[in-house]
C-alpha cells in the first residue's frame, strides 16, 4: 500500500536533504582548505622566503581583526 506524504512533508524532507547537503559541502570545503593550508605549510618549511610569500598572500586576503591576529597579521589600516 502506498504511503501519501502532504506538501508540507514532501517540502520537510527535501529541505532536510538540502541541509544535508549543503553540511557536506562545507565539510569537503573545510577539509580541503586544511589540506591547502598543510601543504603551504610543509612548502615554506624553514625557508625564510617561502614563510614571507605565504605572509603576504594572507596578509592582502584575510581581512577580518579576529583572524589577522590569530595569525600574527597586523591591523588593517582602515582609512579609505
Amino acid at each position: 500500500m502506498a504511503q501519501h506524504r502532504t506538501t508540507e512533508q514532501l517540502l520537510a524532507e527535501a529541505e532536510q536533504r538540502a541541509a544535508r547537503l549543503r553540511q557536506r559541502q562545507r565539510r569537503e570545503r573545510d577539509r580541503r582548505l586544511l589540506l591547502i593550508g598543510v601543504a603551504m605549510e610543509q612548502w615554506a618549511g624553514d625557508d625564510q622566503e617561502r614563510q614571507e610569500t605565504i605572509r603576504k598572500i594572507l596578509d592582502q586576503h584575510i581581512n577580518a581583526d579576529r583572524d589577522r591576529k590569530f595569525l600574527g597579521l597586523p591591523n588593517h589600516d582602515r582609512q579609505t
